[in-house]
This record gives C-alpha cells, structure tokens and sequence, in this order.
C-alpha cells in the first residue's frame, strides 16, 4: 500500500530506521539538516507543506500557523519495533488531511487532535 499522500519530515532526533519504513511503503519523506533551529524547521514544514516527526515536545505547543501538522513520537528511543508498529497503524488509520493536526503517537494507540490557532509564546 502506498501513502504517498502524506509528505513527512524527521527531525533530527528521530531514528533512520523510520525513514528507510516510509521510503520503502513510497511516501514522501525528508530528513531535517542537523542544528536547524525549531522555527526554521516549522517554517519549512509550512513552505512544503510536511508534517514533522519529532521526539521534540516543544513542537507539540506550536500552533496551526506556526507549523503545518506534528508527530509527535513518545515511543522509548530503544523500541524500533515498537516505533515501527505503531507508526504502521497511524497510517492506516490516519485521516486524509493532517494538516494542523498534532498527533501523538504512543506504543499502543495514537492521539489526533487540532494544533492550537493562535501563536504560542516566540521563542
């Protein structure tokens, strides 16, 4: 099955393994630079229209028109099984659309809810 609708960018901070999943399954997916500051990378999110997957909870609190959509991995570092498997059942669930969304993905379910509308305090 192919979810070449949905275009990712992972965070630096997230494993290779999860990219190398969604490459083979032929969805769009990108890897952010090292060291970019987290505006840049919402910014970049909003100009390709990508949802970032981040083990980051400072993207979690950024609103609607700070960033497109968020996945938020609170999944153990050490659980690539775990990540994998649960990444799996989030696209095969996931609604068409994400963005403004923020989801966040857990070992056994995950959690869709709407990004904030108003801008979060600047960093």
């Amino acid at each position: 099955m192919s979810f070449s609708r949905f275009k990712f960018l992972l965070d630096e901070n997230v494993r290779r393994e999860l990219y190398l999943f969604l490459k083979n399954r032929h969805t769009s997916v990108k890897t952010c630079p090292k060291g970019l500051r987290n505006g840049a990378i919402a910014k970049h999110c909003i100009s390709e229209g990508r949802t970032l997957v981040t083990n980051d909870e400072d993207f979690s609190r950024m609103s609607a028109k700070e960033i497109y959509s968020v996945v938020w991995l609170k999944i153990p570092q050490n659980d690539l099984d775990g990540l994998i498997k649960s990444f799996s059942r989030f696209l095969d669930s996931a609604p068409p659309d994400l963005k403004g969304t923020l989801i966040t993905l857990l070992p056994s379910h995950h959690k869709t809810e709407r990004l904030a509308q108003t801008f979060t305090i600047p960093r």
